[in-house]
């Protein structure tokens, strides 16, 4: 239940570097080809519910924090709430991959 999201956005403002997305996209779809690798899907289905439900509620904690400068101020042209979906859904595309690619390697 990594916030995954949330510590990629905040990488992002805090230190403006795009690492935290990096590690998500390694991190969520490693995870994602280990679940598969052991023919677990429901670890995959509950791990991304929990990062994301974890990553919206700092999100909200980082917006009464930080107010203007992190809601209307540093991700523009998109507020935290929408960038935090867009990640999060573009974030399932690589796991899914990595799924696939689990599936082959587990054939072979």
């Amino acid at each position: 239940s990594f916030p995954y999201v949330y510590f990629a956005m905040y990488q992002d403002f805090a230190n403006a570097s795009m690492i935290g997305y990096i590690v998500m996209i390694f991190g969520t779809s490693l995870l994602a080809f280990a679940s598969k690798y052991v023919s677990n899907f429901i670890p995959f289905i509950i791990g991304n519910l929990a990062s994301a439900a974890t990553s919206f509620y700092f999100l909200y904690k980082m917006s009464v924090t930080y107010g203007v400068g992190w809601y209307e101020g540093y991700f523009k042209p998109l507020t935290p709430y929408q960038l935090f979906l867009l990640v999060s859904l573009l974030n399932v595309i690589p796991q899914l991959l990595f799924i696939k690619l689990a599936k082959k390697i587990k054939k072979a």
